[in-house]
């Protein structure tokens, strides 16, 4: 009697194992997948931000021989306008109290 409900709590200890055993491993493949996916998404970030900083110098190049796209690129941020002292001094970060 004493050997059979020893090897029922074994057969407990072991169930539970095998069940915490088999969520980690669920939770493990699934975070993996997601992991890719977020991975995937960053590429395709750098890839549009490459894409942009190309757009931006190029635009930027184009306004040499044609100022009428100074407008646009001063209103976006890509290009500041000559002698604004604000575009020269560092931002100023507001006080926290």
């Amino acid at each position: 009697m004493k050997n059979s409900s020893i090897a029922a709590i074994f057969v407990a200890i072991l169930l539970l194992s095998v069940s915490v055993t088999a969520l980690l491993a669920y939770r493990y493949i699934h975070n993996t997948s997601y992991l890719q996916v977020l991975q995937d998404q960053v590429l395709q970030v750098g890839s549009n931000r490459s894409r942009a900083s190309a757009l931006a110098a190029d635009a930027v190049e184009y306004s040499k021989r044609n100022p009428a796209i100074d407008p646009i690129l001063f209103a976006t941020g890509i290009k500041v306008p000559a002698g604004n002292p604000a575009a020269t001094a560092p931002a100023r970060q507001p006080s926290r109290k």
